[in-house]
């Protein structure tokens, strides 16, 4: 399909002998239509929810193009025509160039959702086989031309944007993960955030974001439901009340901008909080035009991004000591009705009784596993382990890697809390990187281990072996390459045609100095 100032629609509905599929389009050919079902099939379906019937959804892809589909879930679609029922199911779908279809026009598009002005026949109205129309680029670029000073103005003032603003900032190139309870999904605040998100920070960032760009979900199930590599960078979902371990993982930047202790200078992103608070202000002040004006003024558009970071922080810092911007950023009243979500258990009177922290780093991690649901506790016996880390003996090490690697550890951990982006690679870091340096037995049990470790641990170690040097990387990518061989073949029930020992062979291999007395050579690991 040749690019041009249009966008093709397709409507996605169940059908009487096919699962959810295109119903209706406006590609010239069947070839264009299956190519684009390839691209998109796997996310077009509104996630199932009881509280939450309509989302949309944006991506954007390699080669230029882009797609936004409007997800419903509505028992009027279940009648069709002929009498028969179907599945309350339907999804409306532009696709096209990214130039046109661009993150704030679909950030635009999902605010004011399909109108018959725009797209036609609405969906769910439109019959079988039927042909729809394409959508002009002119008439998108005025629409959003005119909805973008009604999205500044009620952007600057959505609640939770400062918290937002702030963990992108910290972790530009992580997806970005926003919990939110039940009544803000269904208020659309999801649009807000990432229109106040796009303009106060693509100037800063540009192409950055590089896992997905500035593609968005505003409802998405918790990790494990989908195949991560089909989600885009930002994503929108309901606070759990008991988040469970996912089968299916990804790293994700998190923020419940709505909780009580969202702004406290102890989250993982508390060192971009001031910055994004000065943001947040400038940007009521000057608007999105205004904001990228004086941030490509102050730091320009060239250099890298920490470089930019820094002078507009500075430039921030010396307007603020001349009292040339506006006060800090405060967040409004928490709404009553909100607190049901966050407000902490009664407490009896009196100073509480906090638990005493164990000190070794192996007891700090088995206290992970054991700890009930106290997400707060958590991430400060994580903090507490990264500071003990400088002095960490072989000894201790030896210790830690028996608890980590002990049986549904992972596992047991995260059934109460969650880790950080970062949190398993710093672990790893610290236990496993040093011993990979001059042990080979320690590259034959990290094979080993590799063959049934849980995926966001082998995830965590390539994270710490980039950070450390590309040698190591190297290493530790070569060293996961059999394992992960061994392991497809068990889960394609192939074990019987794969040699068991090809991963410890392939490992041994691996090993760049004679073993010396190490932790992982007293207890390999199967």
């Amino acid at each position: 399909m040749a690019d041009g100032p249009y966008l093709h629609q397709i409507e996605y509905r169940h059908h009487q002998t096919r699962d959810f599929s295109p119903a209706a389009s406006s590609m010239p050919s069947r070839e264009s239509l299956a190519g684009w079902d390839t691209r998109v099939r796997a996310w077009v379906r509104h996630p199932h929810s009881d509280e939450l019937r309509e989302s949309a959804c944006y991506q954007v892809f390699a080669n230029g193009r882009a797609a936004l589909a409007w997800r419903y879930q509505d028992e009027r679609f279940t009648i069709r025509p002929d009498g028969t029922s179907g599945r309350p199911l339907c999804s409306r779908v532009l696709v096209g160039p990214e130039t046109l279809l661009t993150p704030k026009t679909a950030v635009a598009l999902s605010r004011t959702g399909p109108t018959a002005a725009l797209v036609g026949s609405l969906p769910g109205e439109v019959p079988d086989d039927a042909t729809l129309p394409t959508v002009a680029g002119d008439e998108l670029r005025s629409l959003v031309q005119g909805l973008a000073p009604v999205l500044d103005r009620e952007a600057e003032g959505v609640r939770g944007l400062q918290a937002v603003v702030a963990a992108a900032l910290m972790e530009p190139v992580t997806p970005l993960g926003v919990f939110l309870p039940e009544e803000p999904l269904n208020d659309g605040v999801q649009g807000l955030l990432v229109w106040g998100l796009l303009q106060i920070t693509e100037p800063l960032l540009g192409s950055t974001r590089s896992w997905g760009g500035w593609s968005f979900s505003t409802y998405e199930h918790p990790l494990g439901d989908r195949d991560p590599a089909t989600l885009p960078a930002i994503v929108f979902r309901q606070v759990a009340p008991r988040p469970m371990a996912p089968s299916r993982y990804r790293v994700e930047a998190k923020v419940r901008p709505y909780d009580p202790t969202a702004l406290d200078p102890g989250m993982p992103y508390g060192d971009r909080l001031e910055l994004a608070g000065r943001l947040v202000d400038e940007y009521r002040k000057r608007g999105g035009p205004g904001l990228r004006q004086f941030i490509e003024g102050c730091c320009g558009t060239e250099e890298p991004v920490e470089v930019r970071v820094q002078r507009l922080e500075e430039t921030l810092a010396g307007a603020s000591s001349r009292n040339e911007l506006v006060s800090h950023s405060t967040p409004p009243p928490e709404p009553p009705e909100l607190l049901q979500y966050y407000a902490p258990e009664p407490q009896a009177l009196g100073p509480p009784l906090l638990p005493r922290l164990p000190r070794t780093v192996s007891a700090m991690l088995r206290q992970l596993e054991l700890l009930g649901e106290d997400q707060r506790q958590f991430e400060s016996i994580l903090d507490n382990v990264y500071q003990e880390a400088d002095g960490i003996t072989p000894e201790e090490r030896a210790r830690s890697w028996d608890v980590i690697t002990r049986d549904a550890w992972y596992e047991n951990t995260c059934q109460h809390n969650s880790f950080r982006s970062m949190d398993l690679a710093r672990i790893l870091h610290i236990v496993v990187i040093p011993e990979l340096a001059d042990n080979d037995q320690a590259v034959q049990a990290i094979a080993r281990w590799a063959v049934q470790a849980p995926d966001p641990m082998l995830e965590g170690l390539g994270t710490a072996a980039r950070v450390t040097s590309s040698q190591m990387w190297q290493l530790v990518t070569a060293i996961l390459v059999p394992a992960l061989a061994c392991r497809w073949a068990v889960d394609h029930f192939m074990r019987d045609q794969w040699d068991g020992d090809r991963v410890a062979r392939s490992s041994a291999d691996l090993g760049r100095r004679a073993a010396r007395p190490g932790f992982f050579g007293k207890r390999a690991r199967g």
